[in-house]
């Protein structure tokens, strides 16, 4: 079941933090990554609510099922945001075309 969708990014052309995502009860966050250009993404969670000790989370590519702390190119990725009351995306580099980053937070 999806509990909330939003853009975490929708045309970022500059490096920088996605505004965070507060988390109540989902335990999956599914992205879908579309950007014509070189990038890297790092996803990053937070366990305590009143504090903001982030730590980088794993994703995982649905198309070829690698694992990765960087997300690089297009495509579908799941992340276990289990516990982590806040998530936040951080655009390390881009090149020259904008990317956009939607999300969507599912239970089990």
């Amino acid at each position: 079941m999806i509990i909330n969708g939003l853009y975490l990014f929708d045309e970022q052309s500059t490096t920088g933090d996605s505004e965070i995502l507060y988390n109540t009860k989902g335990t999956i966050l599914v992205l879908q990554v579309k950007c014509d250009s070189t990038f890297e993404v790092a996803v990053k969670g937070c366990l305590q609510a009143d504090k903001d000790n982030y730590n980088d989370l794993a994703a995982i590519n649905m198309g070829s099922l690698e694992e990765a702390t960087e997300i690089t190119s297009e495509g579908i990725y799941q992340v276990d945001i289990s516990g982590c009351k806040k998530i936040k995306l951080t655009l390390d580099s881009i090149d020259d075309k904008p990317i956009t980053i939607y999300g969507a937070v599912k239970e089990g």
